[in-house]
């Protein structure tokens, strides 16, 4: 455990407990830029993996040529 992973977490908690209230949860966080929240909620959605998991399905469906 390490204080980055520790702060790792409570922002994502945070996003769980504001409803995804961005603004509050970067004030909290003190986050210059909004994005950078929206990185922390992209991980706890885990948008990326079911994303390239689904493409991947979708690589190997095709027939090469």
């Amino acid at each position: 455990m390490t204080p980055h992973k520790i702060r790792h977490s409570g922002i994502t908690d945070s996003l769980e407990v504001s409803n995804e209230d961005y603004r509050k949860v970067q004030s909290l966080s003190r986050h210059a830029d909004p994005r950078t929240v929206m990185i922390y909620d992209d991980n706890r959605k885990q948008y990326q993996a079911e994303l390239s998991s689904k493409l991947a399905q979708r690589v190997g469906k095709r027939k090469s040529s």
